[in-house]
């Protein structure tokens, strides 16, 4: 179960994590038909920082990501998704963050692989970003994605997935595999 489990407990996760650059291993979270997977759920008005996560698994209907399936308000700095799997069965999944709105991403990375879970089966992701699945009104700054990125239907991005309103992009790059399949187009990504 993911801190800040809104969906299960109506509780968000507020305040500041700082994990002083520690690995954490190994997790499994499969969410089923709920959303907002990784190691933190739900968050408003948090600072999250010098967080890694390795070799871990993330599953969500919506929002998945290593970090945190949705964020709002907050600052996340130093945080990387290190070799794990995310996948979704709906819509919108990052390496780092689901979603993100009104925050602020400095310093962070993506070596995981983003995907789409369809039906049983692997079918490329719907709304996917190396760092950010969906942002709004978010700046990114320093980052970059070596993981590889895939999507149907919406659209995928090294960076980010998909956007609304605003979004600043600064000293980042990706050389991170980004596929796209089907009818999905690129409008929004980065």
């Amino acid at each position: 179960t993911p801190i800040g489990n809104y969906a299960l407990t109506g509780k968000k996760y507020s305040g500041a994590f700082d994990g002083k650059g520690y690995k954490i291993r190994g997790l499994y979270c499969n969410r089923g038909s709920s959303s907002c997977a990784g190691l933190f759920g739900y968050c408003d008005g948090v600072v999250l920082k010098n967080i890694n996560v390795k070799d871990s698994y993330f599953y969500a209907d919506q929002l998945a990501a290593a970090i945190a399936g949705d964020v709002v308000k907050s600052q996340i700095i130093n945080c990387h998704s290190i070799n794990n799997t995310i996948i979704i069965s709906s819509y919108t999944a990052g390496g780092v963050l689901g979603g993100c709105t009104d925050s602020i991403v400095d310093r962070c990375s993506n070596t995981s692989k983003v995907t789409h879970l369809d039906n049983g089966v692997i079918d490329n992701g719907f709304r996917s970003g190396g760092i950010i699945g969906w942002a709004d009104d978010v700046t990114i700054t320093n980052c970059w994605n070596s993981g590889e990125i895939s999507a149907r239907r919406l659209a995928a991005g090294g960076i980010v997935g998909g956007k609304t309103n605003d979004l600043s992009v600064k000293n980042c790059y990706n050389v991170g595999t980004v596929t796209l399949i089907g009818d999905a187009v690129s409008s929004g990504a980065y």
